[in-house]
């Protein structure tokens, strides 16, 4: 026993902190300190005694403070807001500082202050939504929870200024009246509600107010007749704009244009007297002869100077500004590989034809995907193997310009530079090569995100390539991390290096930006019957998820169609770029080569391509996942082509009268082209929510159910189980990816949850299609009847405004929903049509008239409802989507936009009648010029193309490809 002693007096000599932390441990007992106690074992040599050491650590407790309360707005301005709150529970003694954070869209911004009760947020935005919270810190980096979220708009600001562009005396009225015509304010917060003229003479000033123009006249015109005023008088006159506060009842005036004088007089409709006329021709006579003599004058001088130095100076001017003869179609000699005619060297066992392509994918398909994983495999061993040169990228002057250390280009394919005398400019090196397409060597470049420092590369490479268009498939930011680096003009000309850009258009759609750039070379020899610049179009492709593949192929192949086909015959490469020019860049380059070989051998081959292309820049098409896409979207062009709908039976019945047309007579032609629109059938884990026994009885019908990558989801309540559901699906439109959202009509326990979905979307524009006089029980009234009653909610209260019609055909009801926890009001209109769309010229009709009203609210989506969310609401849709596509592209493409429709709400194309109304609908939109603005893939089937048709695709710009080279797509 005493060896043990002995001994554990020995450890905890040698060891001193032991005894310290033995005696702390009993002091952290008593102060209820969390402690870890660490035991340590030890058997005495030759004895059967154990000494046991026992060592306690002191960790500090992670103790918060309880957060902030009665966080609440006390004032609103357009540019600030002022909160106010109490201390944390804890008492304002725990409190060191806060952190107040407020959000606007995706843009956060945090604000230390100090120990206060009340703070007001400068430099906000007008009429924006702001989301406001605090988090108080105390000693030791104590943080607190959260407090409560508000919600809070600034309020609007006045209006920019009106442009006059006319006023005049009214002849006739003996010089009493003024004619007033100005434009409406550039710059504007949510709407101009009046306009204020203010006349000013000698004697007086009088301020008219003036309505801004209801729906239906033209909202950037505005016209006003002064009437009244005084013969013989100068008036100077100003309109200012003024809008309603959002937030009271006040109107802010905005900024007055500028001044206007206009003299009156009784004879104002004469001629004005030849005595003036004759003062103006006299002085006009005067001003050219002074300038005649002055350019005379700089001739003589000019003439003689060039005489005196013309061995010399004309030489070093003409070098000076025109030392560059326009480029030659390639800058140099491009080594070609062994195989670049690769589609002639076919492998048997990869080369497939159209007809057999749909088993060799579902071969592909079987048992997880296996035989892509093998085929994939097998090109990226080959790929390491390749033993190609990148010399040139790890130059020391070169290393920056590449925007990954991975992604480097092949010495023998790379895309030279000239080196020209600009500052700087010492390398020929970009981080770019040449790509093989079909039947065409070096028909793409594959170039990476253009960096801050190789942008004036770029252009270069674009001017000297003689390039046309620029694929671009990434966003310059995703996922928080830089993609790409800005490389064109938003607004004004910007001049990169010796090429000047200018931005002409940009036009933005669901899926992708079009942007048109006039470009030159500001040192360029100008050559006779030749313009100095060049058109530049520029695809911009906003919705493909790096190292992804897109949701649904037909926006795609879409797009390929498009950007492919805007290629001139003459043109450069086609340049494509993503982040790293390899993924995506690869992918959209085998899906436009494996489409032109489709239409020129009716077979494919994948496989040969990729690795060949590969040789040319690593790493094109990076997963496997990509690789699976191609397969997946040429099917599906494919499948689209097989399917196309035959024009002579699309004809007769368009000439048909509806009520005598017996569908089931066309019912053998249309069958595989409807049955190719409503293929997709989901499975069960995408309709996960719809299916849930909570969520079941808020569907009128489970036929029409939303499928869950395009659901609308609702904010959910805490507890409440499906509180975030509702039986409601967003749609693509023409210019945004959630331009609808198409639900069914309200259940009674539904109603809350509809205006829910309004006030969460910020939807402003509903669209009621349903009969309610066909089942007054079950379709029941969901808005407040009356300015007296309201719907109520935790979060807001919906009221009723006022009641009006269009017509005797329309009906229209405003509204507002109201938050309850400040003065927040989102204004509502629901626009009810009388009749069923299947009566056309009141459905066109009813299109212009919710398009004119939408035109005011551009941030929410339209909301359309019918009894079951189903196929009237999707004609709807879908006759507004391709009515925009045919004012802007002068092409309707009723195949694509119907399958999309579909796949986003399975089965709202009940039949084949329901379908092919669209076209009815379409050829009386057109002029009954509907096979004019169809896509030529849709109408024509592939039968035609194998035995040799002659008919040439259509390009976007309205040029017919030659036969032999056919750059359309299977799909526009």
């Amino acid at each position: 026993m005493w060896i043990a002693t002995w001994y554990l007096s020995l450890v905890l000599f040698s060891c001193p902190n032991c005894l310290y932390l033995c005696i702390g441990r009993a002091t952290a007992q008593s102060n209820n300190i969390t402690t870890t106690t660490i035991t340590t074992t030890t058997t005495i040599p030759n004895t059967t005694t154990v000494a046991t050491a026992t060592t306690t650590a002191i960790l500090h407790p992670v103790i918060t403070i309880s957060k902030p309360q009665n966080l609440s707005v006390v004032n609103v301005t357009s540019r600030s807001i002022t909160i106010t709150w109490l201390a944390p529970s804890d008492g304002i003694a725990a409190v060191m500082n806060y952190s107040l954070y407020y959000t606007n869209g995706n843009s956060t911004y945090i604000k230390p202050l100090a120990n206060i009760n009340t703070f007001t947020i400068p430099n906000l935005e007008p009429f924006t939504e702001y989301q406001i919270y605090l988090e108080a810190k105390g000693e030791k980096n104590r943080v607190s929870e959260r407090s409560n979220m508000i919600t809070q708009f600034t309020d609007v600001e006045g209006p920019g200024p009106p442009i006059i562009m006319n006023a005049t005396c009214i002849p006739g009225t003996s010089g009493t009246s003024i004619f007033l015509q100005w434009a409406s304010p550039e710059h504007f917060y949510k709407s101009v509600d009046q306009y204020i003229i203010h006349i000013t003479e000698p004697n007086f000033v009088k301020n008219i107010t003036v309505l801004s123009p209801k729906v239906g006249l033209n909202l950037n015109y505005n016209e006003y007749t002064v009437n009244n005023l005084t013969d013989n008088t100068m008036y100077e006159l100003r309109i200012f704009g003024a809008t309603h506060s959002y937030l009271s009842t006040n109107l802010i005036e905005g900024q007055g244009s500028d001044s206007r004088s206009v003299y009156l007089h009784k004879d104002c409709d004469i001629i004005p007297s030849l005595k003036n006329n004759h003062s103006t021709i006299e002085s006009t006579k005067s001003l050219l002869i002074g300038l005649c003599c002055v350019f005379g004058l700089l001739f003589i001088v000019a003439a003689v100077l060039f005489w005196q130095c013309h061995p010399v100076c004309r030489v070093y001017f003409h070098a000076a500004y025109y030392y560059l003869e326009d480029p030659p179609f390639v800058s140099y000699t491009v080594p070609t590989l062994p195989n670049s005619d690769w589609w002639k060297h076919k492998e048997e066992s990869h080369v497939v034809t159209v007809d057999d392509f749909a088993r060799h994918v579902a071969s592909l398909h079987v048992d997880g995907d296996i035989g892509f994983s093998k085929e994939y495999e097998i090109i990226q061993e080959e790929s390491m193997n390749f033993d190609f040169s990148t010399e040139a990228s790890q130059l020391p002057e070169n290393k920056s310009k590449n925007r990954y250390l991975n992604i480097v280009p092949y010495d023998h394919s790379r895309v030279k530079l000239h080196v020209n005398s600009m500052q700087g400019s010492h390398s020929d090196y970009i981080n770019a090569n040449y790509i093989n397409g079909f039947e065409k060597a070096n028909a793409y470049i594959g170039t990476q995100g253009p960096l801050p420092s190789t942008i004036i590369d770029f252009w270069q490479m674009i001017w000297e390539q003689h390039v046309h268009v620029i694929v671009m498939i990434t966003n310059l930011v995703e996922r928080g991390r830089r993609k790409c680096d800005l490389y064109w003009p938003n607004e004004v000309i910007e001049t990169y290096g010796f090429i000047q850009v200018k931005l002409l258009k940009e036009e933005l759609m669901a899926m992708y930006t079009v942007r048109t750039f006039q470009v030159q070379h500001i040192r360029a020899k100008k050559k006779k019957n030749s313009p100095l610049g060049r058109t530049i179009y520029q695809y911009h492709y906003t919705n493909w998820p790096d190292h992804g593949t897109p949701d649904h192929p037909l926006p795609i192949l879409s797009f390929v169609n498009k950007s492919a086909g805007a290629n001139p015959p003459e043109a450069g490469p086609i340049v494509v770029h993503c982040s790293a020019g390899v993924g995506r860049t690869g992918t959209y380059i085998v899906l436009d080569t494996m489409l032109k070989q489709i239409k020129s051998e009716k077979e494919v081959n994948i496989f040969d391509f990729l690795k060949h292309i590969r040789q040319q820049r690593n790493f094109l098409v990076q997963t496997e996942e990509q690789y699976i896409f191609i397969h997946d979207a040429l099917l599906e062009a494919i499948n689209c082509m097989h399917a196309s709908i035959n024009k002579k039976t699309l004809k007769s019945y368009l000439q048909t009268d509806i009520s005598d047309c017996k569908i089931a007579s066309f019912a053998t032609d249309f069958e595989k082209h409807y049955k190719m629109i409503t293929s997709f059938i989901p499975q069960e884990y995408l309709l996960l929510s719809a299916n849930k026994p909570f969520n079941r009885n808020k569907n009128r019908s489970q036929e029409f159910i939303p499928v869950e990558n395009s659901r609308v989801h609702l904010t959910p309540k805490p507890g409440v189980e499906g509180s975030d559901y509702i039986n409601a699906s967003w749609i693509i439109g023409f210019r945004r990816l959630g331009e609808f959202i198409v639900t069914q009509h309200p259940l009674q326990n539904t109603i809350l949850d509809f205006w829910q979905m309004l006030w969460d979307h910020n939807a402003q524009t509903v669209v009621i299609l349903t009969d309610m006089s066909e089942d007054s029980d079950s379709l029941v009234t969901f808005w407040p009847v009356d300015s007296t009653t309201t719907l109520d909610s935790d979060n807001f209260k919906v009221k009723s405004i006022q009641e009006d019609k269009i017509g005797n055909d329309y009906e229209t009801r405003d509204l507002v929903i109201q938050s309850v926890q400040d003065d927040f009001m989102l204004p509502v209109r629901l626009i009810h049509s009388k009749y069923s769309v299947r009566e056309l010229s009141s459905l066109i009709k009813l299109l212009e008239i919710v398009q004119m009203w939408h035109l005011e609210y551009q941030n929410g989506p339209i909301i359309v409802v019918d009894k079951f969310g189903g196929t009237d609401a999707a004609i709807f849709c879908c006759l507004t989507t391709i009515g925009k596509q045919l004012q802007h592209e002068n092409l309707a493409d009723i195949t694509l936009y119907a399958k999309l429709y579909h796949n986003q709400r399975p089965g709202i194309w009940k039949d084949i009648e329901n379908y092919l109304l669209l076209y009815r609908a379409l050829e009386l939109m057109s002029g009954g010029n509907c096979f004019n603005v169809l896509p030529s893939s849709s109408i024509t089937s592939i039968n035609n193309v194998a035995n040799g048709s002659q008919n040439s695709p259509t390009l976007p710009n309205g040029n017919a490809l030659s036969p032999n080279k056919q750059n359309g797509m299977l799909i526009s």
